[in-house]
């Protein structure tokens, strides 16, 4: 029942693009799979999903990398500003207590890794 539904709609198209002279994609593909034949033809649809398919993952992916490069870029700049911070309060601290500033951490702040784990 749902062959000849698809067959007469096919048709009905078919002929729906004959009258406006239009060349039809359906006639084009019956072409295809009558000089290639059928394996080749359905290889062809099932690799262009296939690729539709790693092509939308591959995007979803490539946006969460950009979204995650993003915020790691913002981190990386909140441990600048606090690195700098604490420094500055590790300054004025000492100042207020009347004791001699750490200078080896003042001169480590504008190096890349400050820690010293």
């Amino acid at each position: 029942m749902l062959f000849r539904t698809v067959h007469t709609y096919l048709i009905n198209i078919l002929e729906f693009e004959q009258e406006k002279g239009m060349e039809s994609n359906i006639t084009g593909w019956f072409d295809l799979i009558s000089k290639v034949g059928f394996p080749i033809v359905s290889a062809i649809v099932a690799g262009y999903f296939i690729f539709l398919t790693l092509k939308f993952i591959l995007d979803g992916t490539l946006s969460s990398i950009k979204n995650l490069s993003t915020i790691i870029t913002k981190l990386d700049h909140r441990i600048d500003v606090m690195s700098h911070d604490i420094v500055r309060i590790d300054i004025l601290v000492s100042s207020a207590l009347g004791l001699k500033p750490d200078v080896d951490r003042i001169s480590r702040s504008g190096q890349s890794d400050m820690r010293a784990d």
